[in-house]
């Protein structure tokens, strides 16, 4: 249980300082007071299970994630495999991540908001 409990407390840091929220806005998504959240980041306890999905959608990550053993964020060819894209897309998508501008980034996430959009219209159909 230790040993899961640090990956979950690591896990839930990262999050933290990679999306810049807050422990409060964490702690109202989850359901729970801020003291339980400074309990699971110190590794002193552990979110229950509908506290973990609570969680992954707060942070748009998967459910599995939090739980899987590892350390970091999911690789270029989990993610692909999560996307259905080909693993030079997301190498090419996560470049761009870390070179271009907000601008561009928010065009490309409307981009491709757009096209799930229209697979997603068009499996409907069928």
């Amino acid at each position: 249980m230790k040993n899961t409990t640090k990956k979950i407390d690591s896990r839930l840091r990262t999050l933290l300082i990679y999306t810049g929220e807050k422990r409060e806005n964490l702690a109202c998504a989850a359901g729970v007071k801020l003291p339980t959240v400074n309990r699971w980041l110190s590794g002193a306890s552990v979110p229950d299970v509908y506290q973990f999905r609570d969680i992954a959608r707060f942070f748009g990550v998967p459910y599995e994630w939090l739980l899987d053993g590892r350390d970091g964020s999911p690789s270029a060819e989990e993610l692909a495999e999560m996307l259905g894209l080909s693993t030079e897309t997301v190498d090419e998508l996560l470049t761009l991540a870390a070179l271009e501008s907000d601008a561009l980034l928010d065009a490309l996430d409307d981009a491709i908001y757009g096209i799930v959009s229209a697979i997603s219209a068009a499996q409907e159909d069928v």
